[in-house]
């Protein structure tokens, strides 16, 4: 129901043009929540769209996004200043719409 990305990390993907709405929520796993903080990031054709609080616990990013006309889809995650040890990231049920 979604993707692991361990702090710092990179998904890339070629949507073409063909989609309108990426939807979903981002958070730490359960197993990390106590220990580490990261920051979910979203980029479309190179242009930062998105960028979330710092997540920490059990707080989750929500992100809803117009995708009209984007050829190439970056989800990134990032430490949140405290080095990457337990920036456990999750794109949980990203969800690309047409």
């Amino acid at each position: 129901t979604g993707l692991y990305a361990h702090a710092p990390s990179k998904y890339v993907f070629d949507l073409d043009g063909k989609w309108m709405e990426l939807s979903g929520t981002a958070g730490l796993h359960t197993l990390q929540q106590p220990y580490g903080s990261v920051v979910f990031i979203i980029k479309a054709d190179g242009k930062e769209v998105f960028r979330s609080a710092t997540v920490r616990g059990a707080k989750h990013a929500d992100y809803k996004l117009n995708v009209a006309g984007v050829r190439k889809l970056e989800l990134l995650v990032d430490n949140a200043g405290n080095g990457n040890g337990n920036g456990w990231g999750l794109w949980l049920d990203p969800v690309l719409g047409r």
